[in-house]
């Protein structure tokens, strides 16, 4: 699972609207536990998206983007890998 960060309920909804516009298949997900920041949401989104999600995060007005994160299980833990 790859997830988009940010600290605020805001951006979450704006970046998962704007998003869609770029046509990247996204959703709203509760924050993985393993990442503690933020306002208990993220954007899934698929892992080869992740550089489109970036350049969107950087053009537009996202002062609480926080990072993008990849997530395995791997024998029952759960590795964090941060992409941006």
């Amino acid at each position: 699972m790859t997830v988009v960060t940010f600290r605020t309920k805001t951006e979450v909804f704006e970046f998962l609207q704007e998003s869609r516009f770029y046509n990247m298949q996204s959703k709203i997900v509760s924050m993985p536990a393993e990442i503690k920041i933020g306002c208990g949401y993220a954007v899934e989104i698929s892992q080869i998206a992740y550089a489109t999600a970036y350049s969107v995060v950087k053009r537009g007005d996202y002062p609480t983007f926080n990072g993008i994160f990849n997530l395995k299980k791997q024998a029952g833990r759960t590795k964090i890998e941060r992409l941006v």
